[in-house]
């Protein structure tokens, strides 16, 4: 039997400030999650998760008791899978007959 798991993540981000009352923060995040999991030659499952993120902040101090914030953001993920002996050739989500 075996296990592998690992993770990768990077970030980048700015902020903008033009006056006391107003900043703006954007981050974009980019990533990988990979697994494998193995039963000998009897099954074996890999998966790996590529992600990248995208988000924006903006934040409005319009009194001293009242702030406005207005997030935006958007996320794509793309998740490609394999298995193999037993489960081959079956698609993830059908049932096998």
């Amino acid at each position: 039997m075996s296990l592998r798991s690992r993770f990768h993540r990077g970030s980048l981000s700015y902020s903008y400030t033009p006056t006391a009352r107003f900043r703006n923060d954007l981050v974009l995040a980019l990533g990988e999650d990979a697994t494998r999991f193995g039963l000998g030659g009897l099954f074996s499952f890999s998966s790996n998760v590529l992600a990248a993120q995208l988000r924006d902040d903006a934040v409005w101090q319009i009194g001293k008791r009242l702030t406005l914030t207005a997030l935006l953001g958007s996320q794509h993920r793309r998740r490609p899978a394999r298995c193999a002996g037993i489960c081959n050739g079956l698609r993830f989500g059908e049932a096998r007959s």
